[in-house]
């Protein structure tokens, strides 16, 4: 599978799984809704292939059952949804030196992580480390390595915690050194 294919899988699956999240808990579940209007509501908020998999399915009660069903055999295969979760994790671009692409990364690394964590995936493996660490800068790698130190060996709570709080001071003295530069331009701006 390229990539151009993970990534549209991707798209339609969390399309979907958005879509379903937020539809299980605030309509599915809800006894005072009728399954016809239910159907009609989840009709309204499908897109794409999910959309055009209940296309020919007319509105009814009965056929709201079928659509779910439908919808789950297709899209609720949990393997596909790690498989998905580790090839976006890997193709993750390599961040720069930029505070904002290390955010980005740190961002999405733990958004991955999280995911991993509701399906039951063992996220304290080496493996999540070694792909973590080749997603930073060299010079980021090396400054957190420093801290580290040569003893301690890289958790995945302890690496994401030394990026967190490398970025986190890298945000704090760009917007100092930005403040700053703000002060004395209307300093200067003053005297003249």
């Amino acid at each position: 599978m390229s990539n151009s294919d993970n990534y549209l899988l991707a798209l339609k699956v969390s399309r979907y799984l958005k879509t379903l999240d937020y539809f299980k808990s605030a309509i599915h579940n809800n006894k005072t809704i009728s399954d016809v209007e239910k159907f009609n509501y989840l009709k309204s908020k499908l897109v794409g292939e999910a959309r055009s998999a209940v296309a020919g399915l007319s509105l009814s009660n009965d056929n709201y059952q079928v659509a779910v069903k439908m919808l789950s055999k297709r899209y609720d295969n949990e393997q596909e949804i790690v498989d998905l979760h580790y090839n976006q994790l890997i193709s993750q671009q390599t961040a720069t030196n930029k505070t904002s692409t290390l955010r980005l990364l740190l961002d999405k690394v733990d958004r991955h992580l999280r995911c991993f964590e509701v399906l039951k995936q063992n996220v304290n493996q080496g493996v999540f480390v070694s792909i973590i660490r080749s997603k930073l800068p060299e010079d980021v790698l090396i400054q957190l390595e420093i801290q580290n130190g040569t003893e301690n060996k890289w958790t995945v709570v302890s690496l994401t915690t030394r990026i967190r709080e490398y970025v986190v001071a890298r945000e704090r003295a760009t917007k100092d050194q930005k403040g700053l530069n703000d002060k004395l331009l209307v300093r200067i701006s003053n005297k003249f």
